[in-house]
């Protein structure tokens, strides 16, 4: 089934598509976000952590060096807001997550399948 092609403008109009300013170049409006739990990377981030209800991609020469740790803050919270966030979702992780560092740093896995 073939897709329509969209402009970028049509993209970026979309409210998901977040942007950092609005095409006159002011800042945007504040979102919600998910803290990173360390207060110096959210102070760094636009809105102060990473945006909730959005995709959020890291992109690493290497994969393996720890980058979970930057968002397991925001996935724990995320799970104790379970009515507000039903789903959790790991796509294709270049590793497979292991399950009890996970479950130390707060993670439920009550209604976790593979």
């Amino acid at each position: 089934m073939l897709r329509e092609k969209s402009s970028l403008a049509e993209i970026l109009a979309d409210a998901r598509v977040w942007k950092l300013k609005d095409p006159a170049g002011r800042p945007t409006a504040s979102r919600p976000v998910w803290s990173t739990g360390r207060s110096e990377l959210d102070a760094r981030l636009p809105g102060g952590g990473w945006p909730a209800g959005s995709l959020v991609e890291v992109l690493l020469e290497t994969a393996g060096l720890g980058e979970v740790q930057l968002f397991l803050p925001a996935l724990v919270e995320c799970q104790r807001g379970a009515d507000e966030v039903p789903w959790l979702v790991w796509i294709a992780p270049p590793h497979e997550p292991y399950a009890p560092a996970l479950a130390q740093r707060g993670s439920n896995f009550a209604d976790c399948s593979s």
